[in-house]
């Protein structure tokens, strides 16, 4: 599997490359932090949304590795063809979890968010730097859809990276391509 690393100049170009992609105008568009949140101030930025409102929710995930002092120490120092190898062993452990994964483990979770539950969207666009498993995604779709019923909710990532994915994106950049951004804990300019 490639590993791509994006700086923040070619972080804004995929954005605007995604954006160009999207062909529907979304009352509600949100960000699946912690990467969907820079995806998303870029397409608040874009100009091309300007009817819609713009809101961020959370999936706490454990990612007790990455979140390791010395990981972290590791991780910024190490070559970046090993830190490419450990993503793609990670991707590798990932895609061994999906098959592991059950709707009813997932339709247990919910999100944190402050979305205004007065305004009912009619069509919501979910953004995210990446789809792995696609669960992410699924918890947030399927939490947004009891909220607000019967809507239209549409999903943008700049990497999909597992055709097999719970949730299939529907607008992308990449595909089956493991992207480094700017936040990555193993970045390096």
């Amino acid at each position: 599997m490639r590993v791509i690393t994006l700086n923040n100049n070619a972080f804004k170009k995929k954005c605007s490359e995604l954006i160009e992609k999207i062909d529907f105008q979304p009352d509600l568009i949100i960000g699946v932090q912690n990467g969907g949140a820079f995806v998303l101030n870029e397409f608040k930025i874009s100009g091309k949304f300007g009817g819609a409102d713009f809101e961020v929710v959370k999936i706490q995930r454990k990612d007790n590795f990455k979140n390791n002092f010395f990981a972290k120490l590791f991780l910024k120092y190490i070559p970046l063809k090993l830190a490419d190898k450990l993503r793609v062993y990670e991707h590798s452990q990932v895609m061994d979890s999906l098959r592991s994964l059950t709707e009813k483990q997932l339709l247990s979770l919910e999100i944190n968010s402050d979305i205004d539950h007065q305004k009912a969207p009619k069509s919501i666009l979910l953004v995210d730097d990446a789809i792995d498993t696609g669960s992410t995604m699924f918890v947030v779709k399927n939490n947004l859809a009891r909220i607000f019923g019967d809507c239209q909710i549409k999903t943008a990532v700049i990497s999909w990276t597992i055709p097999e994915s719970i949730v299939k994106p529907d607008f992308y950049i990449f595909n089956d391509v493991l992207v480094r951004y700017p936040w990555s804990k193993d970045f390096k300019e």
